[in-house]
């Protein structure tokens, strides 16, 4: 297996020589008279994704053009040849665990806290409360890291020669060099990427979502798999400056802001505030009882605390 894979990794970086390169053209073309491994959809897209995950950052760093066909083909051969061992072994076990060789550290924020990190290429990373980074062990030769949950301000070292990519909520964000925001919490159904410095592309899979400049922000409906470009508001980074910052937001996002900020649960007593939106700036370090009271005159709320919950009820 693991001469397969050596082999499979030379061919895809052009490296592979003629011997290797007919060996495996045939082994390719070999998989469309096999019979299939009978997956089911979720167990397929979970394999392709994790291929996927592993070679995009090598194949957009070394900037070749890559034959979709071919990248297919080896999605189809891997899944054929090692069908029944793989998916023992993928679905036994996390899904960031399910490619070899993908050891990582992660770094992550608790409750209110905040938390900045310099990376070995020099890139500043702030994480927001409640988040979590995956740096991970090949770092220094394809600048690729994972934001699994939460939020964080990179401003990343330029290299021309090696872009620099984030994967987060099935998005990949790639730059060169510049300064921007993420903010891709598994409970909110947005993912927002706000650009302040330089230019970001962002993409799902191997659809184009746009290219960011200065002053834009890309916000990425997770259940629609839309985005829409819109001009970038003080908000957004006020996170940085221990500002609660609302524009429009919904009631899970701004419910979300205060528990990952004081470690409380945040609930409603009447389905109709689910319809509010919330506009308003807080200091962090104000008490948690007291912001959920600036919050809840917007609309006329009252709120109650009940040890670590608070209700806004009308």
């Amino acid at each position: 297996m693991k001469d397969i894979k050596k082999i499979l990794k030379r061919y895809l970086s052009g490296e592979a020589d003629t011997r290797e390169r007919q060996s495996t053209d045939a082994w390719y073309d070999s998989f469309e008279t096999r019979d299939p491994v009978h997956l089911s959809q979720q167990q397929e897209s979970e394999i392709q994704d994790a291929i996927w995950r592993k070679l995009q950052p090598q194949l957009t760093v070394r900037g070749r053009v890559f034959n979709l066909s071919v990248f297919q083909k080896i999605a189809a051969g891997i899944i054929v040849v090692i069908g029944a061992a793989l998916c023992f072994a993928l679905f036994n076990k996390p899904l960031d665990n399910k490619i070899a060789d993908a050891g990582y550290t992660e770094f992550a924020t608790g409750f209110g806290e905040k938390k900045q990190l310099t990376l070995s290429d020099s890139t500043i990373v702030i994480l927001n409360s409640a988040s979590h980074l995956r740096v991970y062990n090949d770092f220094n030769k394809v600048r690729h890291v994972q934001l699994t949950d939460g939020e964080a301000y990179f401003d990343v070292h330029h290299n021309p020669q090696l872009p620099f990519t984030i994967e987060t909520g099935g998005l990949l964000t790639r730059v060169l060099g510049t300064a921007f925001n993420i903010k891709a919490y598994k409970k909110l159904n947005l993912i927002m990427v706000a650009v302040l410095r330089g230019k970001v592309q962002v993409s799902e899979k191997l659809r184009s979502l746009g290219i960011l400049t200065p002053k834009q922000k890309l916000v990425y409906n997770k259940t629609s798999k839309k985005g829409k470009i819109v001009a970038l508001d003080d908000e957004t980074t006020a996170w940085q400056a221990g500002k609660l910052a609302f524009k429009d937001a919904s009631f899970d996002e701004m419910a979300l802001t205060l528990a990952n900020n004081y470690n409380v649960k945040v609930v409603y007593n009447n389905p109709n505030i689910l319809k509010k939106h919330f506009t308003a700036s807080i200091p962090a370090a104000l008490p948690a009882f007291k912001a959920a009271q600036v919050l809840a005159s917007i609309h006329h709320l009252e709120i109650k605390q009940r040890r670590d919950t608070i209700i806004f009820q009308k």
